[in-house]
């Protein structure tokens, strides 16, 4: 069950990869974050990346004590 969100990021500043002239180009980054309750596992953060063309990913982020 999700408790609260979408807590959205973007960005890609911080994702540098080399181009073919020598520089670096940003990777445009979109991550929504969720806290979400699980009956096995408690309250945990997890996220979801967008990878384009529809799709996305999940991820467990953390776990919260």
């Amino acid at each position: 069950m999700l408790l609260s969100g979408p807590h959205r990021l973007e960005g890609g500043w911080w994702h540098r990869l080399p181009d073919a002239g020598g520089g670096t180009t940003a990777q445009n980054v979109v991550r929504d974050y969720w806290v979400a309750l699980s009956q096995h596992a408690g309250v945990l953060w997890i996220f979801q990346t967008r990878l384009g063309e529809d799709k996305s990913a999940w991820y467990l982020h953390g776990v919260f004590a």
